[in-house]
Order: structure tokens, then C-alpha cells, then sequence
């Protein structure tokens, strides 16, 4: 289709009478006439996001950003979904591949002091929560060994939930 087609039905579009996409009642003209596609009032409110009272530390928010950052790096996601268990055993371990990339030795140590600084590690809650928060290091160690263990991997089916999230 030529691009003077596509401007064209794109104009007759945004002049014209059209169903609200939520409720699927008409809208009305706005202030400069055009009509929109749906109804203030029919537009989902986004929640905000739940922030746990232990990211209040910026002790605790500097791990988060570097476990971003490596995130952000090796899978182009600000947060792939089991970051904290991987970085984890990133970490302490000798492989630093991850994703497309591998982490850097200064990286990795980057981490690892901040953690400590912080006093424990992070983890982003019960799945489909994402609510970071610092777990002391005696906590984290338990909630990663039941991500590890095979019960949970048979039971959840590499799933990446824990028991308690299910």
C-alpha cells in the first residue's frame, strides 16, 4: 500500500465515530475533535509497584542494579526470569557464561561485594509478583537450595517456581 493510502485511512480514522476498545460503547469527540479509542474511564489503572521495605537500604538497591545491568547484558532483559539463582551460581563457580555473553571476572566480584555490603541477596518474590527485596544470605541459601532441589524440578517441571509460590 502506498504511504499516501496509509496517511489517508489514518486520518479517517481519528475523525470518525468509533467503539470504545474496552467497553465497546462509542466515544465522544475530544477537545480538538477527534474521537479516541476509548473512554478514560475504561482504561486500566497500572498498580504500582509493590516495593519491599528492605529496598528502603541503598545498600540493597546497588545488587539489584548490578544484577540488571548483567541481566540486561547477557539476555537484553532488565530481568530474566531466575536471574538471582543463576547469578548466584555464577558467582561461585568458574563458568561465567551466561546468555549471549559470559560476566566478567571484575563483574562478578562487583556483585559479590555489594552483596556483602548489603547483607544478603536478592530475590524478586513469588512468581509473577516482581517485588525485589534483600534476603539475609542464611535465608537466601534455603529459598535457592529448594530451587535446586530435584523434588521441585519433578514437581514444577523446570517451571523455575518454588513451592511456595505455587
Amino acid at each position: 500500500m502506498p504511504v499516501s493510502d496509509a496517511n489517508r485511512e489514518s486520518a479517517e480514522r481519528c475523525c470518525v465515530p468509533r467503539d470504545c476498545q474496552y467497553c465497546g460503547r462509542p466515544t465522544e469527540k475530544d477537545a480538538f475533535g477527534d474521537y479516541g479509542s476509548a473512554h478514560q474511564e475504561c482504561i486500566p489503572k497500572i498498580e504500582p509497584k509493590l516495593v519491599h521495605p528492605s529496598m528502603a537500604n541503598p545498600y540493597a538497591r546497588l545488587p539489584l542494579q548490578k544484577m540488571s545491568a548483567i541481566s540486561e547484558h547477557c539476555w537484553c532483559a532488565g530481568w530474566l526470569t531466575g536471574n538471582e539463582y543463576a547469578l548466584w551460581e555464577l558467582v561461585h563457580s568458574e563458568n561465567h557464561d551466561y546468555g549471549r555473553s559470559s560476566v566478567s571476572d571484575q563483574d562478578l566480584e562487583e556483585l559479590r561485594v555489594l552483596s556483602e555490603h548489603a547483607g544478603g541477596w536478592i530475590w524478586t518474590g513469588p512468581a509473577h509478583k516482581y517485588a525485589p527485596q534483600l534476603l539475609p544470605f542464611d535465608v537466601w541459601q534455603s529459598k535457592f537450595e529448594q530451587h535446586n532441589s530435584p523434588s521441585d524440578a519433578i514437581s514444577h517441571e523446570g517451571t523455575g517456581l518454588l513451592d511456595s509460590e505455587t
